[in-house]
């Protein structure tokens, strides 16, 4: 199906929602349950500002990331929330990708498959689009994620890393070993979300291109400029998707600190 998708995605939900809402460290996710509208007016901005995908406000909806703010009871009801509002905003023929995003600290692999699966559970059975593995600074963790939702759901899966500056996982690994183990695993999309590490993009996705499998990249506004993009900055991170696009990724939008005016920005792909 990634063949058939669009090209643009969206960008940071959470980021716009703390910054309209004059939020700190609170739970994002829980908008989708106590202020709806303020979470599907990003996604509308999204959507209008040229988005044509949306994400669910689900990055830290897993149990365990619940758990701590004393809502794990809330886990189910927090994901399906995030998906009808994506869902309502999209319309019926419009992209909703899943968002399940990497759990904090260490846990037992036990812990971790049983959050996991639950979590995509609750997005497959919303009905996404496909799942987007976001924010995963863990090959483990992206392979704990990937096998629950190979083994819990139909839904396709982009796997997307998050790299360090020297191009690698947190465990070392470079992109394109880690990106082999999860085709290998089962992913079919690869990418990389928020940032790339020092290296340039072109040598770092070439080994991915020739998985055969789509790419998707999301940039956050780092290596661009503060958040918000001003009019120079948001130049740039256009001109950089349409040069990715040029390269053959399928799927290009924004990640940490990118909002619809960054994605709608002149220059837009």
């Amino acid at each position: 199906m990634f063949e058939q998708l669009p090209v643009r995605a969206d960008g940071d939900v959470g980021d716009v929602l703390r910054r309209r809402l004059g939020l700190g460290a609170t739970s994002l996710d829980m908008l989708s349950l106590v202020n709806g509208a303020a979470v599907q007016g990003v996604h509308r901005d999204f959507l209008a500002a040229g988005a044509q995908m949306l994400r669910t406000n689900t990055l830290a909806a897993t149990r365990l990331h619940l758990t701590p703010l004393e809502l794990a009871d809330r886990t189910e009801a927090v994901n399906v929330a995030a998906c009808g509002l994506a869902r309502e905003v999209a319309g019926p023929e419009g992209v909703v990708m899943g968002t399940v995003g990497q759990v904090p600290g260490q846990h037992p692999l036990a812990e971790l498959e049983k959050a996991y699966a639950e979590q995509i559970i609750y997005l497959s059975d919303s009905q996404v689009d496909f799942l987007l593995f976001s924010h995963f600074t863990s090959l483990a963790q992206a392979q704990v994620a990937l096998r629950m939702a190979v083994r819990a759901s139909d839904a396709p899966v982009m796997a997307l890393l998050t790299l360090d500056e020297a191009g690698c996982t947190q465990e070392g690994t470079p992109l394109a070993q880690a990106a082999q183990a999860l085709a290998q695993g089962g992913a079919q999309a690869l990418g990389i979300s928020c940032r790339a590490g020092a290296q340039p993009l072109a040598p770092l996705l070439a080994p991915l291109l020739e998985l055969g499998l789509p790419l998707g990249v999301l940039l956050g506004a780092q290596g661009f400029g503060p958040a918000p993009l001003n009019p120079s900055h948001q130049t740039h991170f256009a001109q950089t998707l349409r040069q990715l696009g040029e390269m053959g990724v399928a799927i290009v939008g924004g990640c940490c600190g990118i909002g619809p005016e960054d994605i709608g920005g002149r220059g837009a792909v």
